[in-house]
């Protein structure tokens, strides 16, 4: 037989994965998969299973704007991160990770996620080394708190840090490359190093393009942004076939929660 908290976990998953559906049915899956955790935290459910999803349940709740809400459940993970000093630094990163972003959407709470950042920072580089993938995005989340908050130079080098690691750890086409290289484009953009952002977000969308498809709803997003960068250096007619384009697609794709 499944120990009580396991059958509430399963109905979290369950919960969890009608957060992925249409926006309509999305909160009433947040809903249920917080009242599912509570019943499997109350039931003995062990604390790696619980951050993890209480991780889901932030991201969801990013995902819809939900910033009061997904800040409480941050607060939750960095209380429980100070109860269980023996939890994997995978787990650690991942949870420090979830909460900075939880933070970083409001100009209030940008000073706690830009701390959140540097901490998940040091586990990558301490746990799995300078150069490792972890150690690249964490780089790149310490970037984009940085540049949400106004303070881009401070940023840059983070960015430009993160785009080296990535350019020897990932695949060309991988989501998390071009995820990483997105991030340095858009900090170029706002220094002003319009060609180069330009460069950059031409290989984003040729990696996303060979990964999800010409089509996808990333390569829409994508163009438009080129689209952007190609309008501020007078590309007129190259910013107008990628907005064309990205409007095409989009008009046909139903973005990822996520």
């Amino acid at each position: 037989d499944l120990p009580a908290w396991r059958v509430a976990a399963i109905e979290a998953e369950l919960a969890s994965t009608r957060t992925q559906l249409a926006p309509g049915d999305r909160q009433r899956g947040i809903d249920a998969l917080d009242a599912a955790y509570r019943r499997a935290e109350a039931l003995g459910a062990p604390a790696d299973w619980r951050m993890g999803a209480l991780q889901q349940l932030i991201a969801a709740e990013v995902d819809l704007n939900l910033g009061d809400s997904a800040r409480a459940h941050a607060a939750e993970l960095i209380r429980m991160l100070g109860e269980h000093p023996d939890l994997s630094p995978a787990l650690r990163l991942s949870a420090l990770t979830q909460a900075s972003v939880a933070h970083s959407y409001d100009q209030q709470y940008r000073a706690e996620a830009e701390e959140l950042a540097i901490q998940a920072l040091q586990v990558a580089r301490q746990a799995f080394g300078e150069v490792h993938a972890e150690a690249a995005y964490a780089g790149m989340r310490l970037a984009a708190v940085l540049r949400i908050k106004g303070d881009v130079p401070a940023a840059r080098p983070h960015a430009q840090r993160a785009a080296e690691l990535a350019r020897q750890v990932y695949p060309d086409t991988h989501p998390q490359r071009a995820r990483i290289l997105e991030e340095l484009a858009r900090v170029q953009m706002r220094q002003g190093e319009i060609a180069e952002g330009i460069a950059l977000w031409q290989e984003v969308l040729a990696a996303r393009v060979a990964h999800y498809g010409e089509s996808s709803f990333a390569a829409a997003r994508t163009r438009s942004f080129l689209a952007a960068a190609l309008l501020r250096a007078d590309r007129l007619d190259e910013a107008a076939s990628q907005a064309s384009r990205a409007m095409a697609d989009l008009g046909r794709e139903v973005p990822p929660s996520h």
